[in-house]
C-alpha cells in the first residue's frame, strides 16, 4: 500500500513491512516526515519544513481507521 490520501499538495502514505510505531508519511516534493498514529506528534522531520497542517488535520479526522490498516499490513 502506498498514497492513501492526496491533500493540498501533500501525499499521505502507509507502507507495508514499515517499522514501529504505528505512523504514516506525509511527502511533498521537498517535505516529508512521520506522523506517529497514536500520539500524532511529528517523529521525523525532513530538512525543508512546510505547512502540513491540512494533513495532520485529516489524519486526525481519520486516526482509527489509518491506525486499523497500519495494524492489518504491518501487525
Amino acid at each position: 500500500m502506498s498514497t492513501i490520501k492526496q491533500i493540498c499538495g501533500f501525499r499521505i502514505k502507509l507502507y507495508e513491512g514499515d517499522h514501529p510505531p504505528p505512523h504514516v508519511h506525509i511527502r511533498a516534493p521537498d517535505f516529508d516526515c512521520l506522523v506517529n498514529l497514536h500520539t500524532l506528534h511529528i517523529l521525523v522531520r525532513g530538512e525543508k519544513s512546510c505547512d502540513a497542517q491540512a494533513a495532520i488535520d485529516w489524519i486526525a479526522d481519520h486516526q482509527a481507521e489509518l491506525l486499523d490498516m497500519w495494524e492489518r499490513i504491518n501487525g
